[in-house]
């Protein structure tokens, strides 16, 4: 009978407990905003890598048309 009491053991488990749960949910929600804001660092990140490596592409194929019509005249 005194453990169902409202101030029995099981009472003061459950409120432990409740607020244990309230903590971890507040906990998750923390994790998932800096779960988000690190997504959206890496898909920018990733976006700039991308276009450095697009620049990088077309820098690569612009040089190369370059020196061989180069070599093409020198050898004219």
């Amino acid at each position: 009978d005194k453990m169902l009491r409202s101030t029995g053991s099981i009472a003061r488990q459950t409120v432990v407990a409740q607020g244990q749960i309230t903590k971890y949910k507040d906990e998750l929600t923390a994790l998932e905003d800096r779960m988000s804001k690190l997504l959206e660092r890496y898909t920018n990140q990733f976006s700039v890598m991308d276009n450095i490596v697009g620049q990088s592409n077309s820098m690569r194929a612009s040089l190369k048309n370059t020196f061989s019509a180069m070599l093409s005249s020198g050898n004219n």
